[in-house]
């Protein structure tokens, strides 16, 4: 059988179609609560799609609807004897699937070596098999950015079909494979700076030494070991690549280089080769910023960034081949769609839209034409990679979030992303924070304040970097700073920037909707 990603993008789109198909009217269809109920009210019968025209009459599923019944999107087929246990209007398991268990308990196979400790019955054997595709074993929730965080679970099933190959999918490199280009490899040391939480930044670094058998040394969060502790460690031990937020990463690297200048460390060394970053937006100053301080720290002189997506409800990250490859995203386990923001149609390659999914073959929680709210504004291909040679669903930075990233200040529509690294970007700048808020603390109605909290680099002249920042943001925004506030205690104002969860940068604070 010809390999996957070897195909041709045209061949590929369709073969990964017609797996969702498959899917959702083998599983999906039948025994999932929110799936059929939506079809059932739109009219919709998945049954009879045949057609891309076909599956785009079923509407897009929306985060609040899932955070509204998240139980609803977990596969939940009934079983003989037990149809009263479940709440649902779902079908009862289909006979092959019986059948399916029923001789993988009598040849045990795959091998399961509970027999060596338990005589356990037919029935029993049965149970277990089922169990191990329907029932849910582990989950991950969001960091909750919006406040609340939402869960996504997994069965063995998922451990033991899907993850295996998403996860070696980290370790694609092309037929002129240059060994100086970043790559992942079995020998190397990495490093996660992930705090140790029920979510996926910190559970897939876990699970990708668990699956594919590579070394990550988790640092569980500054809370655990702290910042300076992690860098101790990461130069003695001669690690290659790191895993982090961009916004972490960067405190993280400058405090490094505060510690070599203060000879408290030794140089990384040229066998720091890469770093995979994720969950926050990076600019082309931040990147070479980056590049800058890991040259301070004597990393290898090609060090690569590369780049990541995921989310709780994708229940996977995809990540770039290279730098500036595109992220890569598995058609083999997803069917994509990019679609314009306000009538859901899809765009063109390379033209910016909202990033749709539809999970192909998972158990647990599933989602059929998932509304991401993430806006690809680099746009998408379906091709193939040019520096991998593999064929992946690729999409481009940077993307930003259409219900979180965009606001209105005294009447102006404001890009929140493009403003803090703007600020962000700025020269003198070390750090920054815009805060959103009333200039009467009792009156809803009453007129915006845009407050920017600025950290300065050393040295920086406050007066013309004042200056500067309000031309800036007036330019960019049509809005005049009211304040701006300059700090001088970097540790005290990082450690606010990440007080809420520890995992991302509070680079936004908005305080409006907290007017009483």
């Amino acid at each position: 059988m010809a390999n996957f990603y070897r195909l041709d993008a045209a061949e590929q789109q369709d073969q990964s179609f017609k797996k969702l198909r498959t899917y959702i009217q083998d599983v999906v269809y039948p025994y999932h609560p929110a799936f059929r109920r939506k079809c059932i009210e739109a009219g919709i019968d998945p049954r009879r799609i045949r057609t891309y025209e076909d599956f785009q009459k079923i509407p897009v599923t929306t985060k609040n609807e899932y955070r509204a019944a998240p139980l609803s999107f977990i596969l939940q087929p009934k079983f003989p004897g037990k149809e009263s246990s479940l709440p649902y209007d779902t079908e009862t398991i289909d006979r092959k699937f019986l059948v399916k268990y029923a001789l993988q308990s009598v040849f045990n196979w795959p091998r399961i070596p509970t027999h060596l400790f338990w005589k356990q019955t037919l029935k029993e054997k049965i149970t277990q098999r089922a169990c191990r595709e329907w029932f849910p074993i582990h989950l991950h929730a969001s960091s909750g950015s919006t406040g609340e965080p939402t869960p996504s679970v997994y069965t063995h099933w998922d451990m033991e079909n899907i993850l295996p190959e998403l996860a070696n999918g980290a370790l694609a490199r092309g037929d002129n494979f240059d060994p100086n280009d970043f790559h992942l490899s079995f020998d190397q040391r990495r490093m996660s700076l992930f705090p140790g939480a029920p979510h996926l930044a910190f559970f897939q670094a876990v699970l990708m030494k668990l699956i594919v058998g590579i070394n990550v040394f988790d640092t569980f969060g500054g809370k655990v070991i702290s910042t300076d502790r992690q860098i101790e460690i990461f130069s003695k031990g001669k690690f290659n690549t790191v895993g982090a937020i961009p916004s972490y990463f960067v405190h993280w690297l400058r405090r490094a280089v505060e510690l070599l200048e203060a000879g408290k460390i030794q140089p990384f060394g040229r066998q720091f080769m890469g770093a995979v970053l994720g969950a926050e937006p990076l600019t082309e100053p931040l990147r070479a910023y980056i590049h800058e301080k890991v040259k301070q720290l004597g990393g290898h002189p090609n060090f690569k960034i590369v780049q990541t997506y995921g989310s709780t409800e994708l229940k996977w990250a995809g990540m770039e081949c290279n730098e500036n490859s595109g992220i890569h995203l598995s058609p083999k386990h997803y069917f994509w769609e990019v679609l314009d923001a306000k009538t859901q149609m899809p765009v063109s390659a390379g033209e910016p839209g909202v990033l749709v999914f539809s999970h192909i073959g998972w158990r647990g929680t599933a989602f059929i034409r998932y509304w991401t709210g993430d806006l690809v504004q680099g746009g998408h291909a379906w091709e193939k990679c040019p520096k991998c040679g593999y064929t992946f669903f690729r999409i481009h930075s940077p993307i930003a979030r259409i219900d979180k990233d965009f606001t209105k200040v005294k009447g102006m529509q404001i890009a929140l992303q493009e403003l803090v690294a703007s600020l962000r970007d700025t020269k003198g700048v070390r750090n920054c924070q815009v805060i959103l808020d009333k200039e009467s603390t009792s009156d809803s109605f009453g007129r915006d304040i845009l407050i920017i909290r600025i950290l300065p680099e050393f040295g920086t002249n406050l007066s013309f970097l004042e200056k500067l920042i309000r031309e800036n943001v007036k330019t960019l925004t049509e809005v005049t700073p009211d304040q701006i506030v300059f700090e001088n205690n970097p540790e005290t104002f990082e450690a606010e920037l990440f007080k809420r969860n520890g995992i991302k940068a509070d680079y936004v604070v908005e305080r409006r909707e907290l007017v009483a």
